[in-house]
């Protein structure tokens, strides 16, 4: 719902979100995109609110690469709210990004986008925090009774991982400031004993500025982040084309299990022609079916997904790649 008339709505479907095997993981299958809703609003005009649910495969702790898939659907969320802003729009976004305020995709927001963080603003401290804000993995959050945490999640008693950023248009004077952040729905819902969510809500309050004294200033320029990002994806399409070999050859395999067993099956229809009952004509009857399922979904993964991987990485460090020889970058 808003207080003010919403003029125009848009969505945006991740390239990568998931790989479709892990349905388990429930990523792909959800198919992770990010909205956008345009409000106009009496003072600041059109306002960009983009609401997202990045990734959760790859977790927060290890190499950047397993969350590959995460920094790429930050660097396409990243071009949209800049987009927004070059179009002369104060810009909102705001969801479950699944990332640590010190991570890489959290880097792509803040120094491509130019998007600042609403809690770090109004707390006066390092974005990189970890002992307030807490959103996820806390002890007081009935979901996470029976999760197994990992160890940035114990010492800390949970996992910022949501976020409410802003930004103002480029080249206007007026912009927004955040006078209060708070994390809300923290206590259970008082009928069932139990948390609304695995994370609490977030809420922050903004009032209009004309101070550009307060412009925001970023740790990394985006050719930095561009140059720790552009090799991390190099890393990840050599992983995917591993994969994609893998995945192929596991298909070879099934193929030729499959042609055994409609030999085996020829065999077999032609010993019940006499009348002999060959229950292993039913087991590998059976058998058979199973092959050709799991062949055609190493087809799938190998061919069909594969190609589509490696095609939205090389697209994206196409796109960095371009960023990054500019001679300039405006945020």
């Amino acid at each position: 719902m808003s207080r003010h008339p919403i003029v125009d709505v848009q969505t945006h479907m991740y390239s990568l979100t998931g790989v479709p095997i892990y349905v388990h993981q429930g990523d792909w299958i959800a198919g992770k995109a990010c909205g956008c809703a345009t409000i106009a609003h009496p003072e600041l005009g059109e306002i960009d609110v983009w609401t997202t649910h990045f990734t959760a495969v790859g977790g927060q702790i290890g190499p950047e690469t397993q969350r590959a898939f995460r920094t790429v659907e930050a660097f396409e969320l990243a071009r949209l709210c800049r987009a927004s802003a070059q179009r002369g729009r104060h810009v909102l976004c705001m969801g479950d990004l699944n990332s640590l305020p010190e991570s890489l995709c959290m880097s792509v927001l803040f120094s491509l986008a130019g998007l600042q963080d609403s809690f770090a603003s109004i707390t006066q401290q390092d974005a990189e925090s970890p002992d307030t804000g807490i959103t996820c993995d806390s002890p007081k959050n009935t979901w996470t009774a029976n999760k197994i945490l990992d160890e940035r999640a114990l010492r800390h008693n949970g996992k910022r991982l949501d976020y409410i950023l802003f930004r103002g248009p480029e080249n206007s004077p007026m912009r927004l400031q955040c006078t209060q952040h708070k994390v809300t729905l923290t206590e259970p819902i008082l009928a069932y004993g139990v948390s609304y969510s695995d994370h609490f809500g977030v809420e922050a309050t903004f009032e209009v500025s004309n101070d550009t004294q307060n412009a925001p200033i970023f740790q990394e320029t985006p050719s930095q982040v561009l140059g720790k990002t552009l090799p991390l994806l190099q890393e990840a399409l050599r992983l995917a084309r591993k994969r994609q070999i893998f995945s192929l050859r596991f298909f070879g395999g099934f193929l030729a299990s499959a042609a055994i067993m409609i030999v085996g099956n020829a065999c077999s229809a032609v010993w019940l022609s006499y009348g002999r009952s060959v229950p292993v004509s039913l087991i590998s009857g059976l058998l058979l079916i199973l092959t050709s399922w799991a062949g055609t979904t190493a087809l799938y993964d190998g061919i069909v997904w594969g190609e589509w991987q490696k095609r939205a990485l090389r697209t994206t460090m196409d796109r960095m790649e371009i960023l990054q020889s500019a001679d300039s970058y405006q945020i």
